[in-house]
């Protein structure tokens, strides 16, 4: 069984904050500090995330460093900062992670995907849709992640565009490729919401309500 969340969290402060953090790998305490700094936005914990960001900024410039790892965490903070209405500094942080990555795929698929969601949120169809066009464009089929995050952005305009029954099958692609991935759950419980809107748009309670 894995430990309590709150547990895990404790214990990477303390390991991340305490005096032996020097000795510690930077590609290690920088690729993992996304996950907590994530569950801290989640539960509105700026304080804790701000620690946490004051500590990993003085180990960006490690020459042990790796590129890639450096553009992740620029990448995850910035959009914990969108997620925070501070567009200015997440965009800021953004450029400073293309930069650092010189072109990676992955970060330019990710990049157009979070700017996507307030286009869709404002629903701002037609930029959106230009958007996700691009996107496509930058998926890799050997991350099933980045497959079901289109087709779910992809239910999410067509639900704009009044056409459930469209979305309903792109949040069932999506549900797949998170079936393909082993995502827990939880974490595909946004591509279940998005089927069962669809369903119930098309007059399909009993289904909805069996998917969510």
């Amino acid at each position: 069984r894995l430990p309590p969340l709150d547990a895990c969290l404790a214990h990477y402060r303390e390991r991340l904050l305490g005096a032996d953090a020097g000795e510690l790998d930077p590609n290690i305490v920088v690729a993992t500090a996304e996950h907590p700094a994530s569950c801290w936005s989640n539960a509105g914990e700026r304080g804790a995330i701000d620690e946490v960001s004051v500590v990993v900024e003085r180990l960006l410039d490690d020459p042990r460093l790796a590129p890639h790892v450096r553009a992740r965490w620029l990448f995850w903070i910035g959009t914990i900062q969108m997620q925070n209405d501070q567009r200015g500094a997440a965009e800021a942080l953004w450029a400073r992670a293309r930069d650092a990555a010189g072109g990676w795929n992955w970060l330019e698929f990710h990049f157009h995907r979070v700017t996507v969601r307030p286009l869709l949120e404002d629903s701002r169809r037609d930029e959106a849709r230009e958007r996700i066009d691009a996107l496509k464009d930058a998926i890799d089929a050997r991350r099933p992640l980045d497959l079901g995050d289109y087709h779910h952005l992809r239910g999410w305009l067509a639900l704009l565009e009044d056409d459930p029954r469209l979305a309903a099958q792109h949040y069932r692609l999506a549900l797949e490729a998170a079936r393909r991935a082993a995502l827990p759950a939880h974490m595909a419980a946004v591509y279940d919401a998005g089927l069962a809107q669809g369903l119930v748009a098309m007059g399909e309670e009993d289904a909805a309500t069996e998917v969510y």
